[in-house]
């Protein structure tokens, strides 16, 4: 049985938003989105405005990454081409796998600014790698057999 179409509108629509405002916390950290909503920015930060300190472009950079790594499996699974299960476990290991390396990447470009404060990422990166490395490389490697279906009765 397939996605609704109803499900599939929605979860694009959003999907869309919440992608575009995760890219934005990273790329802009603190600017407003939509343009002219200077509020939400200020309340989150303190009333900082960009360029943001950088405890508080950690913080957007995180958010961002957050809204991303919460949109991108709805996505795998309302329009993605698993026909059972085992497909879709994949396709969730590959998605899941390649965030871990975005987040790692996220922590990484923040490195710097944590270790000047006397902080450290590193055993976080360390974390999303190796889980990142497994996941990734179950969901390309390991063969998967389509399994038969069951006849109802």
């Amino acid at each position: 049985m397939g996605v609704p179409g109803y499900v599939k509108i929605v979860v694009a629509v959003t999907s869309l938003v919440f992608l575009a405002v995760g890219t934005q916390k990273i790329v802009a950290p603190g600017a407003p989105l939509p343009t002219g909503d200077a509020a939400l920015p200020a309340f989150t930060f303190g009333g900082a405005v960009p360029p943001l300190p950088a405890n508080y472009e950690f913080i957007s950079h995180f958010m961002g990454f957050s809204l991303i790594a919460t949109t991108l499996p709805k996505v795998v699974a309302v329009f993605g081409n698993a026909s059972e299960g085992t497909f879709l476990r994949r396709d969730f290991f590959l998605i899941c796998g390649l965030l871990n390396f975005f987040g790692m990447a996220i922590l990484a470009m923040n490195e710097p600014a944590a270790a000047a404060a006397g902080a450290t990422f590193v055993p976080f990166m360390g974390l999303y790698g190796v889980e990142g490395l497994v996941l990734v490389g179950d969901a390309l490697l390991r063969k998967r057999a389509v399994k038969k279906q069951k006849r109802s009765e």
